[in-house]
């Protein structure tokens, strides 16, 4: 990757850091974050694909958006912002080496009514329930604040952007930057 591109997820980050700038500790986490590559341990979770899924995890595929989720949040109403996202972007030419990739940090017993209202929703994204919270015990670097719960990452773990990158323009501007700077 391009010298120039890392300066720009820099400074796109610094904006991020700028807007929310309450905490002088929220700088060193996402420096850490960033600085850190993120495990994303695939046998220990519970996979579930609808029947009109394909599985799409592939090597092919050079970088994905992980959404984590985990039970603090209102899962049904980042999973609704979510699905948004992902109907908006998942098929278009320009995100083909993007991966799709959802984590649910969810109890055992929850899994099968959000299984079915995945299913009902039509999500075409890889779709992972973490039933023993291994993702972040693999991950402690990934700040615990839920803004910084869906980033892009390389094949190899390395994490490229923070923060949703539909979010706005810039963030998808920095995020079309990554993807072109492969090519």
């Amino acid at each position: 990757m391009s010298r120039s591109l890392f300066i720009s997820i820099g400074v796109a980050l610094s904006c991020v850091l700028s807007v929310i700038g309450c905490k002088k500790n929220i700088d060193k986490e996402i420096r850490d974050f960033v600085a850190s590559s993120v495990v994303v341990p695939y046998d220990k979770f519970d996979k579930r694909i609808c029947s009109h899924f394909t599985d799409t995890l592939s090597a092919a595929k050079d970088y994905r958006l992980v959404c984590y989720l985990d039970s603090s949040e209102c899962q049904t109403c980042r999973f609704s912002q979510l699905m948004n996202m992902e109907k908006e972007h998942i098929n278009m030419p320009e995100y083909q080496d993007l991966e799709f990739l959802y984590i649910f940090n969810i109890g055992k017993d929850d899994t099968e009514a959000l299984y079915r209202s995945l299913c009902r929703s039509r999500i075409e994204g890889i779709v992972y329930f973490d039933t023993l919270n291994v993702f972040m015990k693999n991950n402690p670097h990934i700040p615990q604040e839920n803004i910084y719960h869906t980033f892009v990452i390389d094949k190899n773990g390395k994490v490229l952007l923070v923060g949703n990158p539909f979010q706005n323009d810039k963030m998808t501007a920095l995020l079309n930057k990554i993807l072109v700077s492969k090519k």
